[in-house]
């Protein structure tokens, strides 16, 4: 299993492990039940309620690669197996129903894998923040040990990059003698929040003629809230 895919029945236990739920797993599970009803709101009337194979996708207990019969999985699936939680009996977590060759069929939520950096783009596209298990360099809900996770690192430093580039062509651009961008970059307010930062930025960006290739949402998860821009500076 690449180091970009989690199983479907390890993102509620990892997920209530890094937000401090501990062994509340029902809890945790509707946590990220109203995230999928976020997802669902955004992306039903404009594109329908089926997920993209790239980001979810029936593999096997023992495989991800992705199974040769015909399925599909659709946002209604992920809430219902969300939802489902709630009458589970914690650590096992419900089984998940899978539109099969044409027919519902229950497989072990342990054979359904999503793609971590697919899904969180797919998230972030929709303005909603990736919950922190996407993101975690844990490899399974049980583990307690940390491991690199080098896909998601480098997906992380090719963001930076990204920025630290732009930053730099703006520095450029705004230098010019007589750019109409002088003005705009003076009215830049340095106090404001990192969500307002990031909208200043890439509207100056835009401006420039800068293609930055990130939304605002990401390029506001980069700029510090004033307390770490305290704690950095130390």
């Amino acid at each position: 299993m690449s180091e970009d895919t989690i199983r479907l029945s390890d993102l509620v236990p990892m997920h209530g492990q890094l937000i401090g739920l501990g062994p509340d797993l029902k809890a945790a599970a509707y946590d990220l039940h109203k995230t999928v009803q976020r997802l669902s709101d955004y992306y039903y009337v404009a594109k329908g309620p089926d997920v993209p194979s790239k980001i979810c996708w029936l593999g096997s207990v023992s495989n991800s690669q992705p199974s040769n019969q015909r399925h599909q999985i659709d946002l209604g699936m992920l809430n219902r197996y969300f939802s489902n939680w709630a009458s589970a009996t914690p650590p096992i977590g419900p089984d998940f129903d899978c539109r099969i060759e044409g027919g519902f069929e229950r497989v072990p939520a342990s054979a359904i894998y999503l793609s971590r950096a697919a899904l969180i783009d797919w998230l972030e596209a929709a303005g909603i923040e990736p919950p922190q298990a996407l993101l975690s360099p844990l490899t399974t809900s049980t583990s307690k040990v940390k491991a690199p996770r080098t896909a998601l690192e480098q997906r992380e430093m090719n963001s930076v990059k990204l920025l630290l580039n732009t930053a730099f062509e703006l520095l450029h651009a705004v230098s010019q003698n007589g750019s109409p961008l002088r003005a705009t970059a003076a009215k830049m307010d340095l106090n404001a929040s990192h969500g307002l930062k990031a909208k200043a930025f890439s509207e100056l960006a835009n401006m420039a003629g800068i293609d930055m290739k990130l939304n605002v949402k990401t390029i506001s998860r980069y700029f510090p809230s004033e307390d770490e821009l305290e704690d950095l500076k130390k």
